[in-house]
This record gives structure tokens, sequence and C-alpha cells, in this order.
């Protein structure tokens, strides 16, 4: 896993929310199994989980390469939806058919939040997310614990961001920036932005070393980098200089001597 999915997901969730059949019923990687789930619940639900994450990577550059990023939409409806259109209200029932409906719906509804609506929050994760390489669609369904219930799901294979560089905290208008933004002003999220803020700057790195690690790339490879220290063996006190002219400056000279302006 990396930071990048955990920003995506949550992304995800809040680009959701609202904005579908399911309404606020977004969740974030849930553990327990559907018809567990629908123990609890009286209308569709949506899980949010990222998988399997491949990146080809150009040496030891492990923060940036080509991703493929499974992101996992999991939709689950067990019940009748009602929908209300210009006074009249429309029920789709909790028949096979019915459920396969609403199902189509929300995963429209999904799509349409995520490639041009779900507010700022969709915005963020058209940012996190540079393209869509494939989007799978899998139905389910099952009757257990005297449930009945249908679910889809979407898997989106995407390539993202590159991952945030250590001990380099972005500089706005950066994306990781924008995100650690609206994480921390964001209630329930508050505190897992700050959490991958203080990561991100765990390691104190100067400008050269911060090089070499976003490259992988080990100390005696890294020689090229400019604005290295230079390593000092043996620190010496300067006691004088010789100039070209053969005068010298020394604590005794340097006292008697006048500067330029002076001199003029």
């Amino acid at each position: 896993m990396s930071l990048v999915s955990l920003a995506l997901r949550l992304a995800t969730i809040r680009a959701l929310e609202g904005r579908t059949w399911a309404e606020n019923r977004v969740y974030d990687s849930k553990i327990d199994t559907i018809d567990a789930i629908a123990l609890n619940e009286t209308a569709p639900v949506i899980i949010v989980t990222t998988d399997d994450n491949e990146t080809d990577v150009v040496g030891r550059d492990v923060f940036s390469g080509d991703h493929k990023l499974e992101l996992v939409i999991e939709v689950a409806v067990w019940t009748k939806v009602a929908r209300e259109k210009q006074g009249e209200v429309l029920i789709v029932p909790a028949t096979d058919a019915g459920l396969e409906i609403s199902l189509n719906m929300i995963c429209y509804q999904i799509m349409r939040a995520l490639a041009g609506d779900g507010g700022e929050w969709g915005d963020l994760w058209r940012t996190i997310v540079t393209r869509i390489s494939k989007v799978t669609s899998r139905r389910g369904a099952d009757e257990t614990n005297g449930i009945r219930y249908a679910a889809r799901q979407l898997i989106l294979t995407v390539d993202h961001i590159a991952e945030p560089l250590p001990g380099q905290m972005p500089a706005e208008g950066d994306a990781w920036h924008r995100i650690l933004s609206m994480l921390k002003e964001d209630a329930e999220f508050e505190a897992v932005g700050k959490i991958i803020e203080g990561e991100i700057e765990s390691v104190d790195l100067m400008p050269w070393q911060q090089v070499r690690a976003s490259l992988g790339l080990a100390d005696d490879e890294a020689t090229w980098i400019g604005n290295r220290p230079v390593k000092i063996v043996e620190e010496a006190v300067l006691t004088e200089i010789e100039m070209q002219n053969g005068f010298k400056i020394n604590s005794e000279t340097a006292a008697d001597a006048n500067g330029p302006e002076e001199q003029s």
C-alpha cells in the first residue's frame, strides 16, 4: 500500500457521499461481509477499497513510475428504493430485476461523480488519478442469514500521481499540498492529514539527499549531485593571507590597514 492509495480512497468516499442512491452510506475498507452489513442497514451501501498496485519502476525510483492501482468500489442493495421526481414517488422493488436496476443506477451515479462531478473532492480525485486504463464490473448475489441481496464491484485500474518525497514538504500548487490541506480541513480526516504530513517530514534531508532519495541512489552513485557539503578532514585556523604583490594580512597588519574609502 502507499500514501497515494490512502488519499485516493478518502477522496473517492467524499466525492461519492450524497451523490448516489447510497446517500452518505459510503465506507472505507469495511471488513464485515455484505450480509453482516445488511443486518444494520436499510438502504444501499458503497464500500471503497484499494487492491493490487503494480508499478513499472525505472532504476530504483520507487516513488514514481507507471502505476496500475486497482480502486475497488463495491455496491450492495437488498431493499426497495424509493425516489421522488416532480412530486411523484417512484419505487424500485426488491425483486431480482429491481435490485439489478438499483445496482445499474448507482454504478452510473458513481462514474458520473468521479468523471465530472463530485464537488471539490471529485476534482481532487481527478487530480490524483492521471489515467484510467481499465474498468471492470463484476456482479455478485447471495442470500445469507435470511437476507437476500445483489452486489456489484466496479474495479478501476488507474495510474496516479507520484508518492510524496521523503523530507520534502509539498509546495503550494503541488498536488500533495492540496491533498494535505483538504484532509486537514475535514473534521473526520484531519488526524489522517496530520499523520501523513508528519510522516513526510519525519526525516530531515538536505537538498542533495532529497534528490538521492527520490532516485534511490547509493552514496557513490550520487557524487554528481551539486550542493553537497565538503568533507572536512581537519580544521585549520587561518592566521595569515598573502596577496599577489607579496603583502601579508595578519593580525598585526589588519589592525593598521585602512579600508579603500578611507585611503582615498
